[in-house]
């Protein structure tokens, strides 16, 4: 539950330190804002690994790394917590040669420590969440849906020029298993041609979403793209008859 108190909030996350810290830039406030919970779980995501891995090294590493953020963020809760974590384990390498942890109590002893940090985190993207829910409360990634229905807004002789080229240039040349990587360099080929010459967005989404399995040479996701070639067709034309 979020707390009334405004100094409690503030304590959380100072919204007005950190406009002043951006110069009262609101819009690069509000872009910060946004992206903090991803890049904090990522960090986060690192000192717990390096908990289980027992390595105090990295635990003091990854919490330094948590404090500054948060710091910089006006988060100072949990820049305290991180604080905490960073000292405890900064004192017993003080103590220690290796920057491993043999006894698995000692981990377990500062356990609370961790408890804490999820705590602050849980408290700090609460308060976020109720000072900016036009943030937080919505899904802005596309639909196929949405794409189409943006596709449905251009030309339609484009669109049907688009469809003939895909049904007779690119579907009847590639089978639904690209068995080889020169089969599979070419399919991407065409599907970069034809977004850059028709400059569709959703072509170009497509495009891309396969050039980066074809560059991870993930075979999987390689032709589960290629088999939505024929729905995306019927799509566009279904898009098109209801424009």
């Amino acid at each position: 539950m979020i707390t009334d108190n405004v100094e409690d909030l503030e304590s959380i996350f100072n919204q007005q330190s950190f406009l002043i810290r951006l110069r009262g830039d609101e819009e690069l406030l509000k872009e910060l804002v946004s992206a903090f919970p991803t890049l904090l779980s990522k960090d986060i995501a690192n000192l717990k690994r390096a908990w289980e891995q027992n390595d105090a090294d990295n635990i003091r590493l990854c919490a330094h790394t948590i404090k500054g953020m948060s710091s910089n963020f006006s988060a100072n809760r949990l820049r305290e917590a991180a604080y905490q974590i960073e000292m405890v384990f900064k004192d017993y390498l003080a103590e220690s040669k290796s920057g491993k942890i043999c006894e698995a109590s000692f981990t377990e002893a500062n356990i609370g420590l961790l408890n804490r940090l999820d705590q602050e985190i849980e408290a700090l993207k609460a308060v976020l969440i109720n000072i900016f829910p036009e943030i937080f409360n919505k899904d802005d990634t596309p639909t196929t849906d949405d794409r189409l229905k943006e596709i449905a807004q251009e030309s339609g002789a484009k669109l049907q020029e688009v469809i003939k080229y895909i049904e007779e240039q690119i579907i009847p040349k590639y089978p639904e298993r690209l068995s080889n990587s020169k089969m599979i360099d070419s399919f991407g080929q065409e599907l970069k041609k034809l977004a850059d010459r028709y400059q569709i967005a959703f072509l170009s989404d497509y495009s891309l979403k396969y050039s980066k399995a074809a560059k991870h040479f993930d075979i999987i996701e390689i032709e589960r793209i290629r088999r939505e070639l024929p729905s995306i067709v019927y799509k566009i034309q279904e898009a098109i008859n209801k424009s």
